[in-house]
């Protein structure tokens, strides 16, 4: 691994900030999970299980993988059912997070009483085949350019936000920015309310309070981005932080003459790049060739399909 894209994984690789024992994320489980669970029961509960099956009886169910994908969610689904959110629910055994699983394969068995294993059914499946449906279409794009020093990234274009960013971490991707809190990534919209003046830009991020684990500069062509590369250049003069500039909707041809410009300067070792907007796994690897250090790839999160899971009582 080389040293650009070390420093990559520690700026756009979240990894502890989406575990549940912090805070926010545990939060965001919660969210998830035990609003749609108290949603679903309503006022009265299930009232078909309460009819069929009114004696309390204990039973085992298993999740079942009916499409090949990657797993993603048991560390949560494990949380969650850990402090008795789901009744007598629990979680006896399950496969790991990222592992790959072929059609037919046990995900985990749980066990408790069964009219509690039905009533949390249909909300652990929706969590599960979600989760799991980022994470495997994430793995399809990680593969595709695993032959390039890069690092694909989902963007903020997130239905579950931080839960979609932790299925695609465990499938081997990279997270981004967490959120507005997270990082300075000034956007096409922030540049135009500066009539894109640069040297402003310079100015206001050299005296911002805050900038967070790295700043981001999204520009859509070549002569922006050699300014942006000056300006970031003269901002870690003054604030060592790493950073990159986010070449948005160009072409594979243009990024690659940026990147190959940059690496004839002294700015290379300094400035890391970035390519978004348009990037699919047809084409993903004519941009991972450009010499990007990070492919950010928002279908990975907003349109990726549900994997199909099943529930089985024995």
């Amino acid at each position: 691994m080389n040293q650009r894209l070390r420093t990559v994984l520690k700026t756009h690789r979240s990894d502890e900030s989406l575990k549940t024992l912090n805070r926010v994320y545990a939060q965001t489980v919660f969210e998830h999970l035990l609003k749609p669970l108290r949603a679903d029961i309503g006022a009265d509960g299930d009232i078909t299980t309460s009819a069929v099956l009114p004696g309390p009886k204990v039973a085992q169910a298993t999740l079942i993988a009916k499409q090949a994908g990657t797993l993603a969610g048991m560390a949560e689904l494990k949380f969650f059912l850990a402090g008795k959110r789901a009744g007598s629910v629990k979680i006896l055994q399950a496969l790991d997070d990222g592992v790959e699983v072929k059609r037919g394969a046990v995900l985990a068995v749980l066990e408790g009483n069964v009219a509690d294993i039905l009533k949390a059914e249909r909300t652990v499946l929706n969590f599960l085949q979600h989760m799991c449906g980022v994470a495997t279409l994430a793995h399809k794009y990680v593969q595709a350019s695993r032959k390039y020093p890069v690092l694909v990234c989902p963007t903020r274009k997130t239905p579950w936000g931080l839960l979609d960013k932790r299925a695609c971490l465990v499938a081997g991707a990279g997270t981004h920015r967490l959120g507005l809190s997270d990082a300075v990534l000034v956007k096409d919209t922030h540049l135009d309310l500066l009539r894109h003046d640069f040297k402003t830009l310079g100015q206001q991020l050299k005296s911002a309070r805050k900038l967070g684990r790295f700043v981001e500069v999204e520009v859509e062509s070549v002569a922006e981005a050699r300014k942006a590369a000056d300006m970031l250049f003269d901002l870690q003069k003054s604030r060592k932080i790493p950073c990159f500039i986010m070449l948005d909707n160009m072409k594979p041809n243009d990024i690659g003459k940026f990147v190959r410009e940059l690496r004839s300067s002294k700015l290379y070792g300094k400035i890391f790049v970035e390519a978004s907007g348009g990037i699919n796994l047809k084409n993903i690897q004519q941009y991972a060739k450009t010499g990007v250090d990070i492919l950010s790839v928002g279908a990975m999160t907003h349109s990726a399909p549900a994997l199909d899971i099943s529930l089985k009582i024995f």
